[in-house]
């Protein structure tokens, strides 16, 4: 019920409790669900090369913690990127910051997110954004008081009939907001919510990479779908 107002957190503690007579049996053999629940933290520079559709395709996965992020201007000056996919987990509007004044986590992501898409290399290339954790994001609103703090964390969300998808919009605009307000032409080519736990949304996740890079192909050729 606390794990909001901790800086360490121990996701999907629920699964991990539901399962854990069979975890801890000596012959225990993951499933394909505690793989997808397994959570690990990204440190240094992981990249992942396969083929989908008639492409290959290179991400490259760096930490979004602060002692992580020297490593992202490395990626920026020395790789050619043709997009960024920038992560933020909405979850994480009522889990505060230390020392900063009331700043929880998701301002801060929505600060960080206006740094990395204005950097010089970034302004041409599609830039997604995906809001993750919508289960988690559902369960703290849905909480006694969980709707009293979303808005007393955004006082400027005025719509009194406390539906998710209305603040899941809220809090996509504050995104487009922040980066058309502190840049010059620059704009999201694709916002999608969802949670990187299902599967089905994995597929959104590249559909939008798919249709963004493409966009931006045709852009440049000046060739424009009808």
């Amino acid at each position: 019920e606390l794990r909001h107002t901790f800086p360490v957190q121990i996701r999907h503690m629920d699964y991990l409790m539901e399962h854990i007579d069979r975890i801890r049996q000596p012959d225990f053999n993951p499933t394909v669900d505690d793989c997808v629940y397994l959570r690990q933290r990204t440190t240094g520079v992981v990249r992942q090369s396969f083929t989908w559709g008639k492409f290959i395709w290179e991400f490259i996965d760096v930490g979004g913690q602060a002692s992580e992020r020297a490593k992202w201007d490395t990626i920026m000056t020395d790789e050619i990127l043709d997009g960024v996919v920038y992560i933020a987990s909405i979850d994480e509007f009522s889990m505060f910051r230390s020392g900063n004044n009331g700043e929880t986590n998701l301002h801060f992501a929505i600060k960080v997110f206006t740094e990395v898409m204005s950097v010089e290399v970034l302004k041409t290339v599609p830039k997604i954004l995906f809001l993750n954790k919508l289960d988690l994001f559902e369960f703290q609103l849905s909480k006694a008081g969980g709707w009293t703090t979303f808005k007393k964390v955004f006082p400027d969300y005025d719509n009194n009939n406390n539906n998710v998808d209305e603040a899941v919009i809220f809090i996509s605009k504050l995104f487009k907001t922040a980066l058309t307000d502190n840049t010059t032409g620059l704009r999201l080519d694709a916002v999608n919510c969802g949670t990187c736990l299902d599967p089905k949304f994995i597929q959104v996740i590249f559909d939008a990479i798919y249709n963004s890079l493409l966009e931006a192909t045709l852009t440049t050729a000046n060739i424009y779908a009808m």
